[in-house]
């Protein structure tokens, strides 16, 4: 015991006679300490980020994109050129997987947007099906959302993204109005609620939605 108290005695001396040396060590101890928690909460934090990132495009998610591989010489990276894909492709993929929930083809395009003397010069404008909202995790706030029968009678009808909303119509309640999609009349029926950014920056409210039949003969190829 006597040895112990001792040594503590000769440790603190010590301690007292180097002041500024044990100061500054014992602030590197406490900002190493510091550092690691706060790279522990920032990568937490990251984490948690990116998984409601991917929430957001939807749960369980496969996107299909039309392309085509091919490689130029032996050495050189593999590059994609876009083909298409149709609706039969779409009944096909969800024919083999019989595991697959569902299956909601869709299409895109910019197009400019025009109300009164307002154009927005590119807005995407997605083709998709009634069960789009589901498969990928979009909600209506208000309004209705798009039906088997807008799609099947290829209706002029949009939902449109808060952003849109805000730049088109400002504070004004956009649902029953008719937008100009390219030279497409178009009545807006629906707000989307509220996405943000996805996992690449863009902006997920400043878009329009479309019946994928009325996409396919109003938009495609225009």
């Amino acid at each position: 015991m006597k040895r112990t108290l001792l040594n503590l005695k000769i440790a603190f001396g010590s301690l007292g006679n180097f002041k500024l040396r044990t100061a500054l060590a014992t602030l590197g101890v406490f900002f190493g300490t510091l550092s690691l928690v706060v790279v522990g909460n920032l990568s937490d934090s990251l984490a948690l980020k990116t998984e409601q990132e991917i929430a957001n495009l939807g749960n369980n998610l496969i996107i299909v994109v039309s392309g085509q591989i091919r490689r130029h010489g032996p050495n050189t990276p593999l590059i994609s050129r876009a083909t298409n894909l149709t609706l039969a492709d779409a009944e096909a993929i969800a024919n083999s997987l019989p595991a697959a929930a569902r299956v909601s083809p869709s299409g895109f395009k910019a197009f400019p947007v025009r109300r009164g003397s307002t154009v927005l010069k590119a807005i995407a404008v997605n083709g998709v099906t009634p069960d789009f909202s589901e498969v990928r995790n979009f909600e209506i706030a208000e309004g209705s959302p798009i039906t088997e029968e807008d799609d099947r009678l290829q209706r002029k009808v949009a939902l449109i993204g808060r952003t849109t909303v805000e730049k088109l119509f400002g504070e004004e309640n956009p649902v029953g109005k008719t937008i100009l999609i390219w030279r497409v009349p178009c009545q807006i029926i629906g707000v989307m609620t509220e996405k943000g950014a996805d996992i690449a920056g863009n902006d997920q409210d400043n878009q329009l939605f479309v019946p994928l039949k009325t996409f396919l003969r109003n938009f495609v190829n225009k």
